[in-house]
């Protein structure tokens, strides 16, 4: 496969979390790790005062026998989150990370599913920790009780006691157990698993020590996990914890965030909003920055002088946007025009490998990227238009820990997705293959696809794509159910819009839509559903709820009835 990359970053060989975390302290010593916000403000942590309360956490829980342990950690991100974390896999066992967006009865059945014999919690969620300690018989470590139980670690190392010290996980010990709910099989991943992700990240993704990554996104997840709490271990980056997404604009502004690590939802708000501010400025403005956008060309440094005002409201110092998922090709191309970056990565969020990576040199709006170093990315079951299952391997045949035994075959990883790759071998991810919709004269259509193009209006905030047998002319009508953009209709409207303005929009959308889609792809009609949100539609069970919900609504609209 051809490679556009003429060069890989060079990396060391990382053989566990432990070793990444002593060899960051060894080169990094006094650079802040992390950037935490305190009732004085930010304060800066060093890697060296890190590795410090990791030393100082592992010893006290070793001396309590705390060994071979599987800890949950219920938590918001936070400085001591990170220390129990490490704390725990340089040596003590694995570590299950929670979502605390789930209720206390789904986190008892994940914590028996995975053997959860260790609770480490914040003090936000005490009342969910001490239920789930009295039903699991377990003991529980609250978070509010850091400080002391890291002076406690502190004096025991100072009599001596070397135990933790003395831990180092091997490669192929296990170090997270990956659990979204109690009904999907947990995912074991491994020191080399994860260090291996790392690794190849870190020879594709240039960053260096005076890089600031923002931690916003949850590190219950592996993404977020792998990419904005370990990978900028690797290169002496900065870590700073966000105050949440309510904050995300004031923290990027004073923390002046670098590298931002968000989701395809994320990044189309952002850049719906940039565009909001821009029409606000009245039709002068949008033709003049359209002029700009197109004489600059693909100059990412021209960019951003001239469009050094978008990037002062984002911090001022945003290099890319790093992101992962399902690529929404009219966000990313449209922030590159004002030069930022979005540099797409491809992996699973089922505990499974990070197969691709963008090369912020050679950026390709809507392309997951390329292969990692020692991978091999390849469509199967190939359409004519190109596009098939995206399936894995590694080039040395080593399968990772995460996988199930029904997704390999002959060394391949089946991935679920469908997507293509070019001459180049850039990986372009179109969306799920369960959700494929296939007509009656055999047509596959990809919704991901079509929904990513009516989003890239700025009155439609979500869109899903349904289809319904249609008898009488013996083919499949394509149904758009779409949530209009509260905020771009006030803008224009007011605050008393209506709902014909709102379906007016919604209308010239779809029309947009289908003067530039061929014959297959046109929308019957569409169906405003303010409920819709772009975060649901990854699960299948939603869109057939969606599909159910507006079939009685399709059936009028067929037959000629509002």
């Amino acid at each position: 496969m051809k490679s556009t990359a003429l060069f890989y970053y060079p990396c060391k060989e990382i053989s566990s979390l432990r070793s990444l975390l002593c060899s960051a302290e060894r080169q990094f010593s006094m650079n802040p790790l992390f950037s935490v916000f305190g009732p004085d403000g930010r304060e800066a942590i060093p890697y060296s005062a890190f590795l410090d309360s990791v030393e100082s956490l592992g010893t006290v829980l070793c001396s309590r026998g705390y060994q071979k342990v599987t800890a949950m950690i219920l938590g918001e991100n936070s400085y001591a989150w990170a220390c129990s974390f490490f704390a725990v896999v340089c040596g003590l066992g694995k570590v299950v990370p929670a979502d605390t967006g789930l209720d206390a009865g789904e986190l008892e059945a994940i914590a028996r599913n995975c053997g959860v014999d260790l609770l480490i919690y914040g003090e936000k969620f005490g009342e969910t920790a001490e239920q789930l300690c009295r039903s699991l018989e377990i003991d529980g470590i609250n978070l509010s009780d850091f400080p002391a139980l890291c002076a406690e670690g502190q004096q025991n190392l100072a009599d001596g006691d070397l135990s933790f010290i003395g831990l180092e996980p091997a490669p192929g010990d296990s170090a997270v157990i990956l659990a979204p709910s109690s009904k999907s099989k947990p995912f074991v991943l491994t020191h080399r698993d994860i260090c291996r992700d790392l690794q190849g990240a870190a020879s594709m993704i240039l960053c260096d020590k005076d890089d600031r990554h923002m931690a916003l996104l949850p590190w219950s997840s592996q993404y977020p996990l792998c990419m904005t709490l370990l990978f900028p271990m690797v290169r002496g980056g900065c870590i700073v914890i966000g105050r949440g997404m309510r904050y995300i604009t004031r923290d990027l502004q004073e923390c002046e965030i670098s590298i931002l690590s968000s989701t395809t939802a994320l990044t189309g708000e952002i850049y719906r909003k940039i565009c909001s501010n821009i029409k606000n400025k009245g039709t002068r403005k949008e033709r003049e920055v359209s002029a700009i956008v197109r004489l600059t060309g693909r100059s990412t440094a021209i960019k951003r002088r001239i469009f050094c005002e978008i990037r002062d409201s984002l911090g001022g110092k945003l290099r890319f946007i790093l992101n992962c998922g399902t690529p929404d090709k009219i966000s990313a191309e449209g922030l590159f025009s004002y030069g930022i970056p979005v540099l797409q990565c491809f992996g699973l969020s089922r505990g499974l490998p990070l197969m691709t990576a963008c090369r912020e040199d050679a950026v390709r709006a809507g392309s997951c990227g390329l292969p990692l170093p020692g991978t091999v990315i390849d469509i199967y079951d190939r359409r004519a238009d190109g596009t098939g299952e995206i399936r894995f391997k590694r080039k040395e045949g080593t399968e990772d820990s995460g996988t199930r035994a029904e997704e390999m075959r002959s060394g391949w990883l089946y991935t679920g997705r469908l997507g293509s790759v070019d001459r180049d071998g850039y990986l372009y991810v179109l969306g799920r293959k369960e959700n494929a919709i296939v007509t009656q004269t055999g047509v596959r259509i990809i919704p991901e696809e079509i929904e990513s193009k009516l989003t890239g209006n700025p009155y439609v905030a979500a869109a899903a794509l349904v289809a319904f047998r249609n008898e009488n002319r013996g083919d499949t009508d394509l149904v758009a159910v779409l949530a209009p953009d509260r905020e771009a209709m006030r803008a224009e409207y007011g605050p008393r819009y209506s709902k014909g303005q709102v379906e007016a929009e919604l209308a010239k959308a779809v029309a947009a839509f289908n003067a530039t889609s061929s014959a297959q792809k046109q929308i019957f009609c569409f169906i405003c559903e303010p409920c819709v949100r772009d975060a649901d539609l990854r699960r299948p069970a939603v869109r057939a709820e969606i599909t159910a919900q507006v079939q009685s609504r399709y059936l009028r609209r067929l037959a000629g009835i509002n």
